[in-house]
């Protein structure tokens, strides 16, 4: 079992015979701000960051070091990932010398 701390404007606990359920108001950014990246992105599915962000921007953001570091992760499945951004996208990207250094 593991303890995480985080800022809460009001918490609440309530027990019944199936356990403990514990509410928290507050600032969901500032409730996850002191959690490690791993664990505020454990469920994320690639397609859904790629969707919310946007193909260009997650392009942009990246060097082709980084593209090729997660397309050959454990995690990733490539098709997928290229899938969501779109092939043409990442042939303009690398065509296009607009890499972050």
């Amino acid at each position: 079992m593991e303890t995480t701390v985080f800022k809460a404007d009001k918490v609440s606990v309530e027990t019944d015979y199936r356990g403990m359920t514990v509410t928290v108001e507050g600032d969901p950014k500032k409730i996850v701000e002191d959690m490690s990246l791993d664990d505020r992105l454990h469920d994320l599915e690639v397609r859904d960051v790629i969707d919310f962000l946007g193909s260009t921007e997650v392009l942009q953001a990246m060097t082709e070091e980084d593209l090729s570091d997660w397309m050959s992760g454990a995690e990733t499945d490539p098709s997928d990932m290229l899938n969501a951004i779109g092939e043409e996208a990442v042939l303009e990207w690398l065509n296009s010398g607009d890499i972050a250094e």
